[in-house]
């Protein structure tokens, strides 16, 4: 019975991470398709000093801060390193999503987004290898990845929304539908997934 359940466990493993850069392509399509570009810009340079007040705080400051609690703390190595890459790395496109389902604008979230992707790609080739000994980031593949799962969508919308606007509202519904469907695999699929490191960690605290 044991072995079913780890089985399964990493049967949905593997759905959650094939499907989870396909959630974040959708996600940023369909935030494509809800502005147009001309409308991110001018929200993104009238609210800039907002925006960097958001990439010091969520992708320097909260890091750090973390990665000094990390220091103090008794957790595993797996778990620190997890940690800090989850702090350090740009959430804004699942924020985008829980907007979107919340039947809020997504406009000032998108603009964010942009931003703090280019942020990201600044900031975490010198901050995550100070943090943690011995990793390396390669600059290509860290931009290749960025590029095929949230700028080319993004455009793919935004082309839609100024060339082809009459057809975004017979292929919104769909792509929204789709959006939902793969938030949720990613977001249950995540939770599961982890439960056997939930364990070992529940386990070493025990022992400590």
């Amino acid at each position: 019975m044991t072995d079913l359940i780890q089985s399964l466990i990493e049967v949905i493993a593997q759905i959650t991470a094939f499907i989870t850069p396909i959630f974040v392509f959708i996600v940023c399509f369909n935030s494509g398709m809800s502005q147009h570009p001309k409308n991110v810009w001018e929200t993104a340079k009238e609210n800039i000093g907002y925006y960097s007040r958001v990439i010091l705080a969520s992708n320097i400051i909260y890091p750090l801060f973390v990665w000094g609690l990390m220091a103090v703390l008794p957790f595993p190595e797996f778990f620190k390193l997890g940690v800090l890459v989850f702090f350090i790395c740009a959430g804004a496109p699942i924020v985008i999503s829980f907007t979107q389902s919340a039947g809020n604008t997504s406009l000032y979230a998108t603009a964010g987004m942009i931003i703090q992707l280019i942020a990201s790609i600044l900031i975490i080739p010198i901050l995550l290898p100070l943090m943690v000994g011995g990793v390396e980031i390669n600059m290509g593949i860290l931009i290749w990845n960025l590029v095929k799962t949230v700028v080319i969508p993004l455009i793919l919308g935004f082309i839609l929304v100024v060339y082809w606007e009459t057809l975004i509202p017979r292929i919104r519904p769909t792509v929204a539908k789709l959006q939902k469907l793969t938030m949720d695999i990613v977001i249950y699929g995540t939770l599961i997934r982890n439960i056997p490191n939930i364990i070992d960690l529940v386990g070493e605290f025990a022992i400590l």
